[in-house]
């Protein structure tokens, strides 16, 4: 193997993908129009306005004090009829600390020149719209847009936009069933979570009933993030047995029935429960090993166009959509 190649196994990256899905609910004077079609007529919305050199922003906390915006807007978009498959790149406007930049050859930063442009980060996805509820492939970019992000788009675009639909249904897919989880949870040995603050505001309301006390913590106090680890059992004995706490128990419960919206799950850094089933079986439930993942080795030092990255995924998209649906 010669360096060139090397260099390019070298430069590969193992990129996340994670999945979700939206279902539009139309306006009773648009009730004719399907979920999908309602994705379809965004699409045509942005693309409208990119013909007129114009591009539709939306900043997703413009209503919170003290809080840097989000600035979000499609920079990409094309369809594919046959495969009737959506391709999409969804870029973030950074705001706030402008960042420092390294030039070559220098030990030296310097600030990033605002009179060229706007810092942006950029994450791919894509929608299949083979089935009445679409299926969304979203690339996880931590610095950039997140499944929140897009959804927050979309619904912003259908009801404030265009004035299709009055709400858009976002789930989060996950590997095993959450059901069995919840249905099974007799017990409890340990548990730890993590909740980042200034996701924690995002999550629904009647979500954040058990973590209520925490809120309280996060807002009072304004951490970047709390963990929370609680043990049940002492280490070292011989016959461990797991909490019965009806409270706890209720709590979590009500927790795990929430987890599958992307607003909610995506409050946590951490969310893991060892617990014991009813048939006394122990088992392990972590929220970051049961999301729907495909993983894709990718040149991220290069700028890759969304078909590109679509050619890269694909297959896995393909075999993620025919093992979940026809299986």
């Amino acid at each position: 193997m010669d360096s060139e190649q090397e260099k390019k196994i070298d430069d590969l990256e193992l990129v996340r993908f994670n999945f979700m899905t939206m279902l539009f609910t139309p306006l009773k004077e648009h009730s004719s129009l399907s979920s999908n079609q309602i994705i379809l007529k965004i699409v045509e919305a942005i693309r409208f306005q990119r013909s007129q050199n114009n591009i539709i922003i939306f900043d997703r906390f413009k209503n919170r004090k003290n809080e840097p915006s989000r600035q979000l807007y499609i920079n990409h978009n094309s369809y594919e009829p046959l495969e009737r498959r959506l391709k999409f790149s969804m870029a973030l406007i950074r705001s706030g600390k402008q960042p420092l930049l390294k030039p070559t050859g220098s030990i030296d930063l310097v600030p990033f020149d605002k009179n060229i442009g706007e810092f942006t980060d950029v994450t791919h996805f894509f929608i299949d719209m083979k089935r009445p509820t679409a299926v969304v492939c979203v690339e996880f970019n931590d610095n950039g847009p997140r499944m929140t992000d897009i959804e927050y788009y979309f619904r912003a675009m259908s009801t404030e936009y265009l004035h299709l639909s009055k709400s858009l249904a976002a789930g989060m897919m996950l590997e095993s069933n959450i059901d069995e989880t919840i249905n099974g949870l007799a017990g409890v040995f340990d548990f730890d979570i993590k909740i980042e603050s200034k996701k924690y505001s995002e999550m629904d309301n009647d979500a954040k009933g058990f973590l209520s006390e925490w809120g309280t913590l996060l807002t009072k106090l304004q951490p970047e993030f709390i963990r929370i680890e609680a043990f049940f059992q002492r280490k070292g004995k011989k016959a461990n047995k797991p909490s019965t706490n009806s409270g706890m128990l209720t709590g979590l419960k009500h927790i795990l029935k929430k987890l599958d919206k992307p607003n909610n799950s995506d409050a946590f850094d951490k969310f893991v429960i060892n617990f014991q089933d009813a048939s006394g079986d122990v088992k392990k439930f972590d929220l970051f090993n049961t999301k729907s993942e495909i993983s894709i080795p990718i040149n991220l030092n290069q700028t890759i166009k969304p078909s590109a990255v679509y050619e890269l995924v694909k297959v896995h998209f393909d075999t993620f959509l025919n093992d979940r649906y026809n299986a």
